[in-house]
């Protein structure tokens, strides 16, 4: 028998004996082919993995190395084979021979067994699953997909040992696995799992000081490494261990910290339901240093004193940016937050971030009634309903909203609680005096007094003994503005040998004279140019060109593009800004300007660099963020959506992505600069940049629905893009304009759009770009379901395509025809198509395809009754998702889990399942899955007894589905509703909506066989369908 391990150093086994595979090519070579085992590896991604730089005999290369792995496997009597196809090559294999398929196998059995309670057979088989591992996966290979593979596979590998470690403790092995822990937790000191394990042990053991001081051990490695705290589960069992409140015995918590007795269900789903508004708390933490503002606090105090049983009570903090609005808002939040016991509210609505859009009244509402316990599926759709539901949680309820970072009292007012118990702080840049009631609190610079409590309170007493007599000159040298104050402050605290004379003569002779705000007749915009003085030559030309950045921030690349200096020379200038306190650094290798220093630096641009000069940076930096985009989304998108950055400079210096998950977080770092730019180059006459950013950009976006303004921003690209005189930018602009109106259901408009760029790509003669236009156009179709004509689309795709097989387009048309023939019922032809678009896309395609394959096919399993083998595949399409950082999969895969689970009978793991999928729809917009979740949250409902969730959320369902134009789930909803009905023995209305269903589906699809059943086999017990089936 062979054996082929990659659970370490890729060994092959034949007998018993190792085979040894000559040659690292010859072992990378192996490794990709058993990653696609059963599967055709396409030259194209042979030659991506074994060179960098491939030479021009690649594919001699590659076809000799086949040859000779074919010939070491053949003398060995290896009984697999590797056979040669139309795309590449193929390992013919049992995959379990393959001991990862073993290790995987063995893992989910122990799972089912400790699901059913059989801990010694889930140990047995965690033991041997684990007993596999050699060392690290694949290791010595370093081929991209090998290395991928194998970071995959040790994170399974510990998640192994985090389920076996659980089971133990289940079994009662408390003190046998605390050395074992400990070596673990030691090893993986930032896994929170472990820890949890070991503090559960040591607790059981009776070594309660040695769990809590593991707790303290991982609090300080999480804010050493991380900047983070302990996650609530850990925090939670800490301080149940602290009360004496943690149950030693048998109690388990699951993944969310809630103990459950093994098999009690229903108190879970009904502990997750009613999640207590009184427990939330979202305050930031108040600053240790906090100091001054004595007056402003007891002001507001008195008023929330005197108000509070007569009138809601709303204190507007006003004031400009830096002098501290924030800071007194959470301390204030502090001082009272034991008055409010019913919740403490923190909302950060963005009204003056740069790059960020202001949060929608909408949106704030959505996050409050999530955090006051409202599961998603019963939020309102509309403003005025968020706003009323909201209202109605906080009545009666004692309650603490602090809304930061307002824009206006437009944006304040929907989200007022409606009764006097409740205390609301707003800050904002602006007077709210539109803001009926409102108590404002004007915040003006720091009295002196106050000044010098601050610096004080930053140094330390100790080291003003001496030096008392000049504070107050230090920080009137400071403007008395907090931020000014703590910048100076801080620098004399952490130069022990300075006192207070050294920190006052620097300040005096503005050699280190750092000013961020400029208030009344104070000019400290002045003060700054007298630091800016003292910069040498080339740090004074970087802080001018960097104003010229449109976005929130900027790293060295885009940095260098401005500035034409190398990474070495401007990580130097860089850093002595940061040094001056002219930059800041939110995050390692990103900085950015405060709101004041940026526009000192505008100032002295004008004043220094001519408008040629200004234009030539500019120009260099929109053609680095079109170079940036282009090269990061290659990754994503490995041709059909993308177009080379012709016209467009290469730049020096460009951050490489070299994975799909590293270009996905490239991306998202960068997402807002990536945008703030496109708007910048469309309202500056920028015409080539304003319509190639957006287009090259599609891969990315594409991840996660578009999101909100992209619609606006094809807008926009679109004239940019004719008044460039660009045939193909146009096409691509309104391609993209008719797939973003497409999923905000504005059909028409998608439709003629993409028309319209179909007709502009057959005039210039491309026809990779009509025959994806033609794949979009049959997608609008679909989404619609108009399903003849998405057939139709997609067949002239393919015809389109014919002549230049593009591997891409091909799995994305087999595909989506298989999606059609799956709604037509027609399964074995919907099978054949998703089969052809795995072999297409075997060769390397975009990860998103693969999860939308892997799920199509989970649902033609799901609708033919294999609900095991459908959760498999959704379960793939989840990892990938994930993998691939694209929200829209895995809310559908999501989706499809919790449909599926609920067919086979676990309703809570269904409820959960189909919540998480309901939140991220909402988070990114996907109206279809939303509709798709909140059906399958209705069935689940409804097979649980639930009724009158299910009908609460079905009608939800109906709503939205009218909302967005979805016939197909507004005849599911109104299914689910005549199962509602039907439970409840209102047999007749029940006929009615199943009636209605049936005349409500689209043309030809196969669900409406279901209500049709219950119709024909009306007052019989063998009226079951799908939706209310369980398997048994």
């Amino acid at each position: 028998m062979t054996e082929f391990s990659i659970l370490g150093p890729l060994t092959v086994l034949s007998s018993g004996k190792e085979i040894r595979i000559g040659g690292l090519r010859q072992r990378k070579l192996l490794a990709l082919l058993l990653l696609d085992a059963n599967l055709a590896t396409s030259l194209n991604r042979l030659v991506d993995e074994l060179w960098e730089d491939p030479p021009q005999s690649a594919r001699q290369q590659i076809h000799n190395a086949v040859g000779d792995l074919r010939r070491t496997l053949l003398a060995a009597s290896v009984d697999c084979a590797i056979v040669t196809n139309s795309v590449g090559y193929q390992l013919k294999v049992n995959k379990e021979s393959i001991d990862s398929h073993v290790f995987h196998a063995r893992v989910q059995e122990a799972r089912s067994a400790d699901e059913h309670g059989q801990l010694a057979d889930a140990i047995r088989l965690l033991t041997s699953a684990l007993a596999l591992w050699r060392g690290e996966a694949f290791a010595g290979i370093d081929s991209p997909s090998v290395l991928n593979a194998a970071t995959t596979l040790n994170e399974d590998r510990l998640v192994a040992v985090d389920l076996l470690m659980s089971v133990r403790l289940k079994a009662g092995e408390s003190a046998s696995v605390v050395g074992e822990l400990q070596s673990l937790v030691a090893e993986h000191p930032l896994r929170e799992s472990l820890r949890y394990s070991l503090m559960t042990a040591l607790f059981r053991s009776g070594r309660q000081a040695e769990a809590l001081a593991v707790f303290d051990e991982g609090r300080r490695q999480l804010a050493d490494e991380l900047g983070l705290d302990p996650s609530p589960r850990l925090s939670s069992l800490q301080i149940e261990i602290l009360n004496g409140t943690y149950e030693a015995g048998g109690a388990v918590s699951d993944e969310g910290g809630r103990k459950l007795d093994v098999g009690s269900a229903a108190r879970a789903q009904k502990a997750d339901i009613a999640t207590s508004a009184s427990s939330w708390c979202s305050i930031p933490h108040d600053i240790r240093d906090f100091s001054g503002r004595s007056a402003e606090v007891d002001s507001l105090l008195a008023e929330v004193r005197q108000a509070r049983t007569t009138a809601l009570l709303i204190s507007a903090i006003e004031g400009m940016g830096g002098i501290g609005k924030t800071t007194l808002a959470v301390h204030l939040a502090h001082l009272v937050a034991d008055d409010y016991p019913d919740g403490q509210y923190f909302v950060d609505l963005h009204g003056y971030s740069l790059g960020i859009d202001p949060v929608t009244p909408n949106q704030a509402l959505g996050t409050l009634l999530r955090a006051s316990g409202m599961p998603p599926e019963l939020i309102p759709s509309s403003l005025e309903d968020r706003s009323a539901a909201w209202r109605s949680r906080i009545a009666g309820k004692r309650a603490l909203v602090v809304l930061d970072n307002a824009t206006d009292a437009v944006q304040v007012r929907p989200l007022l609680p409606g009764t006097p118990t409740s205390l609301v702080l707003v800050t904002s840049r602006r007077r709210l005096g539109a803001l009926d009631g409102s108590v404002p609190v004007s915040l003006d610079l720091l009295s002196r007094e106050d000044a010098m409590a601050l610096f004080a309170q930053i140094v330390g007493d100790q080291r003003l003994a001496d030096d008392s007599s000049i504070v107050g000159k230090a920080v009137e040298l400071c403007g008395r503005l907090p931020l000014a104050i703590r910048i100076a402050a801080a620098r004399l605290r952490d130069r022990t040998s300075w006192t207070v004379a050294d920190l006052v003569e620097r300040l005096d002779s503005h050699t280190r004279r750092v000013q961020f705000l400029q208030v009344d007749d104070r000019n400290v915009m002045a003060v700054l140019k007298l630091s800016y003085r003292y910069l040498r030559t080339r740090e004074q030309r970087i802080f001018r060109l960097l104003s010229l950045h449109p976005g929130s921030d900027f790293d060295l690349y885009s940095a260098a593009a401005l500035t034409g200096l190398s990474l070495e020379d401007l990580e130097q200038g860089l850093e002595v800004l940061f040094e001056f306190n002219l930059l800041r650094q939110g995050k390692p290798g990103r900085y950015f300007f405060h709101d004041l220093v940026r526009d000192c630096s505008r100032q002295l641009l004008s004043d220094v660099e001519n408008d040629m000069e200004q234009q030539d940076s500019l120009r260099a930096l929109l053609d680095f963020y079109v170079h940036a985009a282009y090269q990061w989304c290659r990754r994503l998108d490995s041709g059909a959506y993308l177009m080379s950055p012709y016209g467009c400079e290469h730049p020096k210096f460009l951050r490489k992505a070299n994975s799909h998950q590293e270009a996905t977080r490239v991306l998202g770092t960068e997402y807002h600069n990536l945008i703030a730019v496109s708007k910048f180059a469309a309202a500056n006459g920028w015409n080539s940049h304003a319509w190639k950013l957006p287009v090259m950009l599609v891969p990315f976006l594409k991840l996660s629905n578009y999101g909100e303004g992209s619609l606006d921003m094809f807008d926009k690209a679109l004239s940019a893009a004719r008044m460039d005189g660009d045939l193909r930018g146009q096409s691509s602009c309104l391609h993209a304009s008719a797939v973003i109106a497409g999923e905000r259901r504005s059909q028409p408009d998608g439709e003629a759009n993409l028309k319209q760029a179909i007709a502009l790509s057959r005039e210039g003669g491309d026809r990779k770009a009509e025959a994806l236009q033609l794949v979009d156009l049959g997608n609008l179709y679909f989404n619609d379901d108009r399903l003849a004509l998405a057939e139709k689309a997609y067949l002239s795709a393919q015809r389109v395509d014919s002549s230049a097989v593009d591997e891409n387009l091909r799995t994305r048309i087999f595909n989506n025809l298989g999606t059609i023939y799956r709604d037509w019922g027609k399964f074995d032809q919907a099978i054949e198509m998703l089969e052809n678009s795995l072999v297409w896309n075997s060769s390397g395609g975009p990860l998103h395809m693969r999860c939308n394959i892997s799920w199509n096919i989970g649902m033609v399993s799901h609708l033919k009754g294999q609900h095991h083998e459908a959760v498999e595949k959704f379960e793939e399409a989840l990892q990938i998702s994930k993998d691939a950082g694209f929200r829209f999969g895995e809310a559908l895969a999501l989706s499809g889990l919790c449909s599926a689970r609920r067919s086979l009978g676990d309703f809570v793991r269904s409820v959960g399942l189909g919540r998480a999928a309901l939140d991220i729809s909402r988070d990114f917009g996907l109206s279809m899955v939303e509709c798709e979740a909140l059906c399958s949250l209705g069935e689940a409902a409804t097979s649980s007894g639930d009724i009158d969730r299910a009908e609460a959320t079905f009608k939800q369902a109906e709503e939205r589905a009218r909302l967005y134009g979805y016939p197909r789930y507004l005849a599911r909803s109104l299914e689910g509703i005549a199962h509602v009905s039907h439970a409840r023995g209102q047999i007749d209305q029940a006929q009615q909506f199943w009636k209605r269903a049936i005349s409500t589906y689209p043309d030809g699809m196969a669900e409406a066989a279901y209500p049709r059943r219950h119709v024909e086999l009306s007052g019989t017990n063998a009226a079951r369908c799908f939706r209310c089936e369980v398997a048994t």
